[in-house]
């Protein structure tokens, strides 16, 4: 009969049982977190993200910026005709993000509008560098305008293909919220 070694009164585990955590009072730091998560504000983080994404793209020597779901455009789609026409119905103010796509990310290149016909002028780029385009309709060509600089600002601005900051419509003397130009 074999020996059976004498175990410690100080450690007495079952095979197989994990230990169970001690609970513990959070401390004052972590009980100021929550605090700090109950004032979230989720607009501010809407505007920051593109800006850090931009950030480390830059420093990681990427050309275009990938876009987070949450900036309220739809798609993304293929950029052809068949697609725009069955993405895109009806005639309305709208503003597009053009770039290309991979399975997770959409990489934004160019940020454009359309005061009256989003489709018609989506249709404009089509064969061209771009193969993918995310869109969203507005009620007016005034919020497309805004819209449309926000992105401008949230994706790099010039660092974009954009090569100036999105013009104003013809008889409006409408400004950026972010710049006022």
């Amino acid at each position: 009969m074999a020996k059976r070694k004498k175990q410690s009164s100080k450690v007495r585990k079952r095979k197989g049982a994990t230990a169970r955590p001690k609970t513990r009072k959070p401390s004052k730091a972590a009980r100021g977190q929550k605090s700090l998560i109950a004032g979230f504000d989720s607009d501010k983080l809407q505007v920051q993200i593109p800006k850090l994404i931009r950030d480390l793209a830059t420093l990681t020597g990427q050309e275009s910026y990938p876009m987070p779901t949450s900036l309220g455009l739809h798609g993304p789609h293929a950029l052809t005709e068949k697609d725009i026409d069955g993405a895109v119905v009806g005639l309305s103010p709208g503003v597009y993000a053009l770039g290309s796509n991979t399975p997770a990310v959409f990489y934004v290149d160019y940020i454009g509008r359309s005061d009256n016909d989003l489709n018609g002028r989506l249709k404009q780029w089509v064969g061209g560098k771009y193969t993918h385009f995310k869109y969203g309709f507005f009620s007016s060509a005034e919020e497309a305008f805004m819209k449309e600089c926000n992105l401008f600002h949230d994706f790099g601005e010039t660092e974009l293909d954009n090569k100036a900051h999105p013009a104003r419509p013809n008889g409006s003397n409408w400004t950026c919220p972010r710049c006022g130009a």
